[in-house]
């Protein structure tokens, strides 16, 4: 029997994807996260007793109050990136995407919170045919996301055959 090299990948013709996945900030950045579709209201940082995790998921504003870390969620978003739960709720009709992921057994860290996203460029995120949050209630203190993804959709948008979706500017 003859042992046989991996074929060569082929060059990709300046396609690519991504998809990222990040428990990144503790409330999304956009001027009015309820207006734009959020479930759950900011977190009241004087209300929550674990100090530490206040000293990791915050920043100090000048009056010396407390404000969510929402640098990585910014991040991603002015990089061009989609956040899929958005998306889906906006443009598929899934406001349950943007349930909480984080927070349901930790009330002394701010209550439930949806803090972990999953990203997209552009085009992928048109793929998207719905977005899921797993309760993994016993096993994590998060919750699971599952993005489900349209094939052909992915293989149309990995060709640019259709334009990419316009960046968020409110989330800008």
């Amino acid at each position: 029997m003859l042992a046989t090299s991996p074929p060569e990948p082929r060059a990709s013709k300046g396609a690519c994807a991504v998809l990222r996945g990040a428990g990144c900030s503790n409330a999304p950045r956009l001027p009015d996260p309820l207006a734009d579709g959020e479930r759950i209201p900011p977190i009241d940082w004087s209300t929550v007793t674990d100090r530490a995790h206040i000293h990791h998921r915050t920043n100090r504003r000048p009056d010396g109050s407390r404000a969510s870390c929402t640098y990585l969620h910014a991040a991603m978003l002015t990089s061009g990136l989609h956040d899929v739960a958005r998306y889906a709720a906006h443009t598929l009709g899934q406001p349950g995407a943007l349930d909480a992921t984080a927070g349901h057994a930790k009330p002394h860290q701010g209550g439930p919170r949806r803090i972990d996203m999953v990203f997209t460029d552009r085009r992928i995120v048109r793929a998207v045919l719905a977005v899921n949050v797993l309760d993994t209630t016993g096993i994590s203190d998060h919750h699971g996301i599952e993005v489900v993804l349209s094939r052909r959709g992915l293989a149309e948008a990995l060709r640019r055959e259709h334009p990419p979706v316009p960046l968020n500017q409110a989330a800008l």
